[in-house]
């Protein structure tokens, strides 16, 4: 049984704010940002929104860039943190050990995608691209949804830390007692 001092719980807390704010807001980022995509196999632009309805779209998916980016560094913060706090828990409980092999093997893709999502949400806010088919929202958007091993990798990140998340809840490698 682990035993979390209040620091531990601190850090715990922190963890999972951070992570829901940031799976909440990827699963919204998610519907706006295909939403400007017919549903087939290999994406094409919707031919009846207008390129201003389009690049509204790119506003509001760079705009909400700040709560992935933040959400997600608070929660890898956290869970660095957590592992030197728990490094001697991880060999007794297995569910532990493979909720941090996932969630940190899954983080380069992660970054790499704040990366690109700063670069996009510096070009259209900051700096004030409004023409659709410029080249920061052709190269920082266009390589989020269109590039095949862009969409393959982050989709597995993204499914690697909902398998850390449910390891922590349900902990299956738990080995329980019979009495």
């Amino acid at each position: 049984m682990i035993k979390y001092d209040k620091i531990s719980k601190i850090i715990i807390t922190a963890l999972m704010l951070g992570f829901m704010l940031w799976f909440g807001v990827t699963v919204a980022r998610g519907v706006i940002g295909y939403d400007i995509f017919n549903p087939e196999a290999e994406l094409s632009l919707k031919q009846s929104y207008p390129p201003a309805i389009k690049l509204q779209n790119i506003y509001l998916y760079a705009n909400l860039a700040l709560y992935t980016g933040v959400g997600y560094i608070v929660a890898f913060v956290s869970a660095l943190l957590l592992l030197f706090r728990l490094k001697h828990y991880l060999k007794p409980n297995g569910w532990l050990f493979m909720a941090f092999s996932l969630f940190f093997l899954a983080s380069p893709m992660h970054l790499y995608s704040i990366y690109l999502d700063y670069h996009l949400a510096v070009a259209v806010i900051q700096n004030g691209v409004r023409d659709f088919l410029s080249a920061p929202v052709q190269k920082y958007f266009f390589t989020r949804f269109t590039d095949v091993m862009m969409t393959t990798l982050s989709s597995l990140a993204f499914l690697a830390n909902l398998t850390s998340f449910l390891f922590v809840i349900w902990k299956p490698l738990v080995k329980k007692m019979r009495v």
